[in-house]
């Protein structure tokens, strides 16, 4: 990271399950602390721009299709749109598919995570396109119902963004998101019935059962009583 020029970069053990097997060994590295304000992306830009003369940046170039030979399944390239227009592009030493995951593709959350409805706090181009561009080149696709999640989101009606809450945490967080309740909420699902204990902060959807991390149980729909 320094090499990128950040002048203080910081390293902190953040696991996420500290309790686990090995979590000591577990850390990020921040461009500054306490971090999650995009400084990261910045820098990797301002790099990027550093380098426009040997690299090319196309925006609004999504990918399409992987180009495989049919008989070795060799992945060579990539199609992209640009403009439009279908772009070939030739790799010379592989291609790395860094894709986001699915969460605002509703047919595919209901496939994979078992669920009706997503309302992910971020990232809402999220569509999983990736992740049918590698299942069309048979890539071995794992672990597809292992979803960061569920939390109780919300959705505005009338943006169609849903944005996160945060019911267990005495202090704002950089990471703690749009915080509106502590400590004064209950959740019940349509029957009425409480479903978990709104105290607990969730470790991305994963709550304490008898010394593991399992998946909250989320009701559909779910309601806060204020």
């Amino acid at each position: 990271m320094k090499l990128l020029g950040a002048k203080d970069p910081k390293v902190e053990i953040r696991a996420e399950y500290p309790d686990a097997p090995g979590a000591d060994s577990i850390g990020s590295a921040m461009v500054h602390s306490p971090g999650g304000d995009g400084a990261l992306y910045a820098l990797i830009q301002e790099n990027v721009n550093k380098r426009k003369g040997n690299i090319d940046v196309w925006y609004n170039a999504p990918g399409k299709k992987l180009i495989q030979d049919p008989q070795t399944g060799i992945i060579h390239g990539v199609i992209i749109e640009v403009n439009g227009a279908p772009k070939y592009v030739r790799a010379k030493n592989g291609v790395i598919l860094a894709t986001g995951g699915y969460e605002n593709n509703p047919d595919m959350f209901r496939n994979f995570a078992i669920m009706q409805h997503a309302y992910s706090k971020g990232a809402r181009f999220n569509t999983g396109d990736g992740i049918v561009m590698a299942d069309d080149v048979q890539a071995n696709i794992v672990n597809m119902g292992n979803n960061n999640g569920p939390d109780p989101n919300v959705i505005n009606p009338e943006t169609g963004i849903s944005f996160g809450y945060m019911v267990a945490r005495s202090k704002d967080s950089a990471w703690a998101g749009p915080a509106f309740t502590r400590h004064n909420v209950i959740m019940v699902g349509q029957d009425g019935k409480r479903f978990w204990n709104e105290a607990q902060k969730t470790r991305h959807g994963r709550v304490p059962f008898h010394g593991d991390y399992v998946h909250l149980m989320m009701p559909d729909p779910a309601y806060m009583v204020f």
